[in-house]
Parts: structure tokens; sequence; C-alpha cells
């Protein structure tokens, strides 16, 4: 998930991880609630993958925005969505 590039979510991974390990045990539970996140996030990036096997998505991350799935089509109005599933 993480590239060697400059953005925003290796901004943010580098500010989670600036302080070392066992300094802070409230920044640790935070560190492993944010890994977590980022686990159920991968994963449900491969089951949209799956859902959608002939589109062009992706899963993309901005300061802004935050976590957001891109849908690359020609016609937006002919792509169709999996239904919304609701934890």
């Amino acid at each position: 998930m993480f590239s060697s590039k400059k953005s925003s979510l290796n901004v943010r991974h580098r500010k989670c991880y600036a302080i070392k390990e066992g300094i802070s045990v409230n920044l640790d539970v935070a560190r492993r609630a944010y890994e977590e996140l980022l686990r159920d996030i991968q994963t449900q990036e491969k089951e949209l993958a799956e859902h959608l096997p002939e589109q062009n998505t992706r899963l993309a991350y901005s300061a802004s925005r935050g976590f957001h799935y891109v849908l690359v089509c020609g016609n937006p109005s002919t792509a169709t969505l999996p239904p919304v599933r609701r934890p």
C-alpha cells in the first residue's frame, strides 16, 4: 500500500511512527488501531476488485478526502456498482 514516493499517506505514516515504540502506551495502542484499520481497508480493496473484475478500480488516499475508491470508466452512466453493504 505504501510506495516510496512522497505522498500524503506516506507523510501520515511517517508521522505516526516518528516516535519509537514504548515511549507512550497511548501512542502504541493508537498505532495498533491504525494498523488494523489499514489492514481492513486493504481487505475491502481486494473484495471490491473481486466484485468488479472487469472494472479499473484502485484505492486512493488524499489528505482532504481520506481513503476513497477510484473507478475509471469511459462513460459513468454505464458503470455498474455492487450493492452497498453496511457493517
